[in-house]
């Protein structure tokens, strides 16, 4: 995962490349449900959350520690 950006948001390419493979090889196995992943924008190039990736590929996201950045009420 040293591979991601550590943004919030990332692109069709840098999915592809982490995982090493095609666009078209990410577009089948989304339309086929094999993994569960929808973009979040989808402008000139498709945007999909980094933790939606993570979560579809099976990966924890040890670069960020959990805490209560994404719990407003803490």
């Amino acid at each position: 995962m040293s591979d991601l950006p550590n943004r919030d948001v990332l692109t069709t390419r840098e999915i592809c490349a982490w995982r090493r493979i095609t666009p078209e090889t990410l577009t089948r196995r989304r339309k086929s449900g094999a993994i569960d992943l929808s973009p979040c924008d989808r402008g000139r190039q498709m945007l999909f959350n980094r933790a939606d990736v993570l979560r579809a590929f099976g990966q924890v996201d040890s670069a960020r520690s959990p805490s209560t950045d994404d719990d407003p009420w803490m």
